[in-house]
């Protein structure tokens, strides 16, 4: 049995009328539990409550109040790679704010079979000053992640340290040939490394003068992380 939504507007109304501007302050409280669906909802009672849509992202159904949070679904070879997700370059030794898309760079080929592409400034061909060039990937694993793993290989002109989530994993060798496929960084990381919610992969490139790029091959696995939409109705929540 579906619950209706119909008294969607009487429901938002309550929920300011007791709670204050959204219902999350309704459940100083509330607790995570899993559903039918492998998803998972936030939950905690307020006796006397209708069956309403309510504001924050709640729902009521039999005096209970629940917010759907994310399913956590199986991840099968997510292809974050450069030229492909969306990789920002936040930071050049001219500009400590440049904050763009990073650029793809065509005439720089890949290792064999690499996805995605060599990426860096727009005048990534061109003469680019010495110093760092700060690179950043931010994806997200749902609340619950399970056997989650980013499989990356990375070469960069002229060489690259790899942080993610703050941590130090790594760099690529024998500078200044990092953008040599014999000089790769290659690894695996895994939990607690990766962690519910955002996660950031930055890696910073140092560059000699000249043309300078990040290839990153990133693939990302998981039996349980995928943040997809949890559809809150009586069925789902398994009530």
């Amino acid at each position: 049995m579906r619950i209706s939504i119909l008294a969607a507007f009487s429901g938002l109304f309550l929920t300011s009328a007791l709670f204050g501007q959204t219902a999350p302050c309704a459940c100083p409280n509330a607790v995570s539990l899993p559903n039918k669906a492998g998803c998972f909802v936030r939950r905690c009672e307020v006796p006397g409550l209708p069956d309403s849509a309510l504001s924050g992202g709640y729902l009521a159904y039999k005096n209970i109040l629940y917010q759907s949070i994310s399913c956590c679904r199986p991840i099968q070879n997510q292809n974050l790679s450069t030229g492909t997700a969306a990789w920002r370059l936040l930071s050049t030794p001219s500009n400590p704010n440049f904050n763009a898309p990073a650029t793809p760079i065509a005439f720089w080929a890949l290792p064999a079979g690499g996805p995605g592409s060599f990426v860096g400034p727009p005048t990534g061909k061109g003469d680019n000053p010495s110093g760092t060039y700060v690179y950043e990937l931010r994806f997200c694993l749902c609340e619950t992640p399970e056997a989650a793993v980013l499989t990356l290989k990375v070469l960069a002109d002229n060489g690259a340290k790899l942080f993610v989530n703050g941590a130090l994993i790594g760099q690529t060798g024998a500078y200044p040939y990092g953008h040599v496929a014999a000089n790769a960084f290659n690894g695996t990381i895994g939990q607690p490394q990766l962690k519910p919610g955002a996660n950031v992969v930055r890696v910073e490139v140092t560059n000699q003068n000249g043309p300078t790029g990040l290839y990153a091959s990133a693939v990302l696995n998981a039996k349980a992380g995928l943040c997809t939409a949890n559809s809150t109705n009586a069925e789902s929540l398994g009530q």
